[in-house]
């Protein structure tokens, strides 16, 4: 699951949250963040 998000994070960071949609964003920041 880490190594899933991970990437994700990376993307939201380096694409400045614009390929993924704000509620994934937002879902993938609370699980990681919380």
């Amino acid at each position: 699951r880490s190594g899933k998000i991970y990437p994700l994070i990376k993307i939201v960071s380096r694409e400045g949250i614009t390929t993924l949609p704000e509620s994934k964003i937002a879902a993938v920041f609370k699980q990681t963040v919380a």
